[in-house]
């Protein structure tokens, strides 16, 4: 869970890099998008680290 967590963090932040600095027309869906993808991999990532697996 931990290291799925922070992959799917990551693939957020990305997104949420190319939403800000893009210039195209379906901006406000990929930073919604990054948005899902950040609070999944907090998700994931919180809930590996209470069962302490990895």
């Amino acid at each position: 869970m931990l290291k799925t967590g922070i992959f799917v963090l990551a693939i957020g932040f990305v997104l949420l890099i190319f939403g800000l600095a893009g210039t195209f027309d379906e901006r406000i869906w990929v930073l919604l998008f990054s948005g899902i993808l950040i609070g999944l991999g907090f998700f994931l990532y919180n809930r590996g680290e209470k069962s302490g697996t990895d």
